[in-house]
């Protein structure tokens, strides 16, 4: 009886427009989640991954990278 209770209370606060019990309730019966979305450029990876390969090869004093 406490458990429906307090979920009536939660409910009850979310729907007088609590924003914290809205989406606490929504990623707990909903399914919902905070996703963050991350874009790649190609282009701008592949410059990144060449200046840390250069960048390691002159600490390791490997000149064929360079």
């Amino acid at each position: 009886m406490f458990k429906t209770s307090l979920r009536r209370a939660q409910f009850e606060l979310a729907m007088k427009g609590n924003p914290t019990m809205l989406i606490w309730l929504g990623k707990q019966y909903l399914g919902q989640n905070e996703r963050t979305e991350v874009k790649f450029n190609a282009s701008e990876v592949n410059a990144i991954n060449k200046d840390m390969i250069t960048n390691v090869a002159k600490e390791r004093d490997l000149k064929d990278f360079e």
